[in-house]
């Protein structure tokens, strides 16, 4: 492509300079419009007498467009059909690639192009060398010694050998394929020959996307010895692909994995699967033959149309521990859902459902619900002198293949008085009935036992808040007082009424203001209480932030709120927050609650992140004392997690974390790495030990990553497992 732009750009040169010859011969499909005027400047224009040879010599630059060519001299020889270029030969192409050569020639119709020590540079950097290329037929470069790398010179030692380059006898450049095609080609790394194969391939720069060969992945240990990975990729059109990436053991045959991608023009759809017939170890230790295996991940979204789109997420797995043994996925709950959403100004409706499978330890996959269908939708009207309406509404159907099933629908209907004082004073009135209805089946999972429950619960809220500003030298501190008076009927009903949407209730300052501080609409926050609080926020001019807050609520009496936060009395415990950031290389986040009567912590949260871009630390602490959540019971634990990421050098990095159950006093998991990445390179050697596996077996699995990554070329990712299950070594 680089020759081909010397002869346009030195063809329509010839011709600006000798305009006897306007008509040009030779036709490039990507040379400059030769009707684009072209800029010429040189020291000297000599004509032979004959008109047969035109020459520009001594600092010779020639602009056409977005190309420009300089030389110390060209000559153009008519008769003979020849143009050379001589002497510091450069050439700038409108992608950007440059290209620097001693001599340049070309015959045969502009078809043929010769260059000595060749030197190009593309677009993305990458460097391309030989001592000659010859143009061929228009569409075919070869090069001679030559040598590819994708590498930055060293700026202070440019001579200096590349961290990578493939160095061969013969490099053909085929631009119809897009092709580098290597003849006796040797890798080097750091200047040191330690790969050496008779031919290569591997698409130019220029190509995003190629069938062929992807990176393979290689595990040694766990459950099956060994797990490689090596996926093809086909591209089947420039808006989809397929990628066969099938799982291969030596003690089972192959498991079929694929992962398909097609853009739409009002979407996009992605669908990872895999299938196999395999053994399986169970957490207890059986081992069941010729099990079924496999997952199914689904995502997707697609605009319908200005106010209406289409959502999919699935997930699907065969048991428990498929997915992390074959490194595939490591969470604890698998969700799938469809939804289609509509949005028209400040309201929103979706209609759709979802499934869930969890994969944790003894999980009763049986009693897990289905919601199908489910809707949901809100309304918020324009605001008035008097404030404005508000509705929410939202409907579902709950089965399970044992235990209770459940439709029910809830609304909420409101209207809302915010306004504010001229002395700054914000005030919030809100008058707010909510209405449900259950149709509960098996109730209580007492089987034939149905019943259909009604409820009606009004609530009228006041909200006060009075946020004071004082201005300093380095910046400024608000002072937010803040007063909400909740009123309801007490005892709002819940009897018989199953509890699937606040089976964890938390109390903190995320939902210490909130109407209703339940996290579904199964329970409701009754009574009547008064929430007050204040928040404290310092802003530096520098940038930096800081926040804290403190609060605590009074009821008239206990409601069901209180009961499911294992809270006694009328006063509720005392909840704070803070957030600490002064500038960018600290981060202070805690949160915690106290007893009211002694103060004795109950929960507490702390995170910090500290250090400079070379040097971060992070560190979590978590405390929970035994505490009722809803109907759960969450036993008391202590525990930490730690990291760092030091970067020594420009390009190296090691990096280390540890999470650790401080009640046991046993680790959860540990992790190091250390990392190097350029430009053109990338490795990294990670060490992990994960006492909490639910791979095959479970129990602890320690593991060694590998990962290398060859710009252009692909890489390899390698793991080995080197711990044996329950912390036995292999």
């Amino acid at each position: 492509m680089l020759i081909r732009g010397i002869q346009g750009l030195v063809c329509a040169a010839a011709f600006a300079v000798a305009p006897a010859y306007a008509q040009s011969p030779f036709q490039f499909s990507d040379a400059p419009d030769q009707s684009a005027p072209a800029l010429i400047a040189a020291e000297q224009m000599t004509y032979a007498s004959d008109g047969e040879t035109i020459t520009a010599i001594g600092d010779v630059t020639i602009v056409q467009g977005a190309r420009a060519l300089s030389a110390d001299q060209i000559t153009y020889e008519v008769a003979a059909d020849r143009i050379v270029a001589t002497g510091s030969v450069t050439l700038i192409e409108p992608g950007g690639e440059t290209l620097h050569a001693d001599r340049v020639e070309l015959t045969d119709q502009l078809k043929r192009a010769i260059a000595n020590q060749l030197r190009i540079r593309l677009s993305d950097g990458s460097r391309l060398v030989g001592s000659t290329a010859d143009r061929i037929s228009g569409d075919r470069t070869v090069l001679r010694d030559a040598a590819f790398t994708p590498c930055k010179a060293c700026a202070e030692d440019p001579d200096r050998a590349p961290l990578w380059r493939l160095r061969a006898r013969k490099v053909e450049h085929d631009e119809k394929a897009k092709d580098l095609i290597y003849e006796d080609v040797t890798l080097d790394i750091a200047g040191l020959p330690v790969f050496y194969t008779p031919y290569f391939s591997h698409p130019d720069p220029t190509v995003k996307r190629r069938t062929g060969f992807l990176a393979p992945d290689l595990f040694f240990g766990g459950e099956f010895d060994a797990v490689a990975q090596v996926p093809y990729y086909w591209s089947i059109a420039p808006n989809k692909d397929l990628t066969f990436k099938p799982l291969i053991t030596p003690k089972t045959a192959p498991v079929a994995a694929a992962e398909y991608r097609q853009l739409f023009r009002n979407g996009v759809i992605n669908v990872d699967a895999s299938f196999g017939v395999l053994e399986r170890t169970t957490n207890s230790g059986t081992k069941k033959n010729d099990a079924i295996r496999g997952h199914g991940f689904l995502d997707g979204q697609f605009a319908l149309d200005d106010n209406w789109r289409l959502t999919l997420a699935g997930a699907i797995a065969s048991d428990d521990s498929y997915l992390e043994t074959f490194n595939i996925d490591d969470s604890d709950t698998l969700r799938s859902t469809i939804n289609m959403e509509g949005f028209y100004g400040a309201s929103y409706v979706v209609v759709g459902g979802f499934a869930a499978q969890d994969l944790r330890e003894n999980a009763a996959q049986n009693t897990t619900p289905t919601a199908l269908p489910t809707v949901r939708g809100s309304y918020i009207g324009e605001q008035g002198r008097l404030g404005y309406a508000y509705a929410e509404g939202d409907a579902r159907a709950l089965t399970r293949n044992t235990g209770t099933d459940s439709q029910s629908a809830s609304a909420n209907v409101g209207w809302r008085a915010p306004f504010t004082t001229p002395g700054g004073q914000q005030i919030e009135v809100t008058a707010n009935l909510r209405g449900d209805v259950y149709n509960v089946a098996d109730v209580n999972g007492v089987t034939g036992r149905d019943e259909f429950i009604a409820r009606a619960h009004p609530t009228a809220t006041a909200d006060w808040r009075f946020p004071l500003i004082q201005q300093h030298n380095w910046g400024s501190v608000v002072v937010e007082p803040r007063v909400q008076a909740v009123a309801g009927p007490d005892n709002a009903r819940t009897r018989n009424i199953p509890n699937e949407d606040a089976q964890t209730v938390e109390f903190d300052e995320s939902n210490f203001y909130a109407r209703d501080r339940f996290p579904g609409r199964d329970l409701i926050d009754d009574g009547q209480r008064v929430d007050y609080g204040v928040r404290v926020t310092g802003l530096l001019f520098s940038g930096g932030r800081a926040e804290a807050f403190v609060g605590q609520s009074l009821a008239r009496e206990p409601g069901t709120f209180a009961a499911a936060t294992d809270m006694t009395g009328r006063s509720s415990d005392v909840v704070a927050a803070a957030t600490v950031s002064p500038a960018e290389y600290l981060d202070l986040n805690w949160r915690a609650r106290f007893a009211k009567d002694n103060f004795d912590i109950r929960r507490q949260e702390v995170s910090i992140g500290a250090g400079p871009d070379w040097l971060r630390v992070n560190a979590e602490y978590i405390r929970i004392d035994d505490v009722n959540q809803g109907p759960q019971f969450i036993a008391a634990r202590e525990q930490i997690k730690g990291g760092f990421k030091l970067k020594f050098a420009d390009n190296w990095s090691v990096s280390g974390s540890h999470h650790r159950d401080l009640d046991s006093n046993e680790p959860l998991l540990w992790s190091a790495s250390v990392a190097y990445e350029d430009e053109c390179f990338a490795v990294d050697l990670a060490f992990t030990s994960d006492f909490a596996s639910q791979a095959d077996g479970g129990g602890r699995d320690d593991s060694v990553f590998l990962r290398v990554r060859f710009k252009h070329l692909g890489g390899i990712q390698t793991a080995q497992g080197v711990g044996g299950r329950n912390g036995e070594r292999n």
